[in-house]
């Protein structure tokens, strides 16, 4: 885990021009310090440079299609040879698990970077984060390298899992780290190395969001021993939780002692008591409860059930990954899924980047200054003109 920013100097970006002129000198000054930290490792008399396969992997992410298919329409609309399908994935998955992590880490650290010197993110700053698991579907053997069981979606019940760190303040929903799940990795195991890796970054936690699926001592525990504040919905089957989740309890604050085995503290397995509290709160006629460790002053000051509709953030920045930033793929080789997955998270934070930059340069509210079709183009154009400057 890295636990800090990378130590490069990063100019603030020039936002004295006209707005189209702006985004474009964002989006080229921002991949020109982010893009050469993901190198494929080439031999020195390769044919083709990084660069020329990274604006190949740029114009296939953003517009959501295959190798295969897409390097013919990348020449045709670009007008300019680029390396063939079959090279992109041999140097991808010839690339290990490792090397592949620590150099979208070290990229993404220094948009994180970029953010801070154009005051996007600021230290002292507390932030709420959301965790949250990604599934990718798998249709391969279920033995197959870091291949979970999930829920039955979309033909398959298998899955290449990706836990999520991510910002659900608006303008600035940068997914922090991403951590896959391997077989002998638990949900809560995952939560925990995410959070970790948050607060070895620097960031200033102001609350944790986490969904039901993280439900259980061990992740009460932890984020208690990292005095954290948090908001999870309440688990519907346990029988003790279901009787306190009445109509009459609409609004109450109730006091909850958990207990469960955990190993976060020891070697061996001990019985561990975790005290909460769980907020019962009834919307359209269905009865919700929220555990909680926050105050009974902070719970009264703010609407917990719409606190956690933060959470929804996570959610969305997901389903953009998948639709708006993720080349699509049939490959059955671990490394080329996992570069996939990571390279949408980098091209995701870029966007996230110039946007909050044009925002601040216009003074504009909206979070949503360049969508993410046009981001991609010009992100794509912007490169094919650095390669031929």
């Amino acid at each position: 885990m890295m636990n800090g920013m990378v130590n490069t100097k990063i100019a603030k970006i020039n936002v004295e021009n006209t707005r189209l002129p702006r985004i474009k000198a964002a989006i080229s000054f921002a991949s020109k310090e982010v893009f050469p930290l993901i190198h494929l490792s080439l031999h020195h008399n390769a044919r083709y440079t990084n660069e020329n396969f990274l604006n190949l992997l740029s114009y296939m992410a953003t517009r959501h299609i295959f190798a295969h298919g897409g390097v013919g329409d990348y020449e045709l609309e670009t007008g300019s040879r680029s390396p063939k399908s079959n090279t992109l994935l041999y140097h991808i998955r010839n690339l290990k698990t490792n090397q592949i992590m620590q150099k979208f880490d070290r990229a993404n650290d220094t948009i994180f970077s970029i953010a801070r010197k154009n005051k996007i993110l600021k230290p002292k700053e507390p932030v709420d984060l959301a965790v949250d698991l990604h599934d990718v579907p798998y249709y391969g053997d279920k033995t197959d390298k870091m291949v979970v069981g999930t829920k039955p979606t979309r033909g398959t019940c298998y899955a290449f899992q990706f836990g999520c760190v991510s910002i659900v303040e608006g303008g600035k929903r940068f997914i922090i780290h991403t951590q896959p799940r391997g077989h002998l990795m638990t949900p809560t195991d995952v939560a925990m190395k995410l959070i970790d890796y948050a607060i070895g970054c620097g960031f200033k936690i102001n609350r944790v969001f986490l969904d039901r699926g993280f439900f259980g001592t061990e992740m009460f525990e932890f984020l208690e021993m990292r005095h954290l504040k948090y908001i999870m919905p309440a688990i519907r089957r346990k029988g003790r939780i279901m009787k306190m989740l009445v109509k009459e309890n609409d609004g109450k604050i109730l006091h909850h002692v958990m207990t469960g085995w955990s190993v976060l503290t020891t070697k061996r397995a001990f019985k561990a008591k975790t005290n909460m509290k769980v907020y019962v709160k009834e919307i359209n006629k269905v009865v919700y409860g929220f555990f909680t460790n926050l105050t009974d002053e902070e719970i009264k000051k703010n609407e917990v059930a719409l606190l956690y509709s933060k959470r929804g953030g996570i959610e969305t920045a997901f389903r953009q990954l998948a639709h708006d930033f993720r080349a699509k793929t049939t490959s059955k080789k671990y490394p080329v899924r996992l570069f996939y997955f990571l390279f949408s998270v980098l091209l995701f934070n870029l966007w996230i980047l110039v946007n909050a930059i044009a925002r601040f340069a216009e003074k504009r509210k909206n979070p949503v200054v360049v969508p993410a079709r046009r981001f991609g183009v010009i992100l794509v154009f912007e490169g094919r003109r650095s390669q031929t400057a």
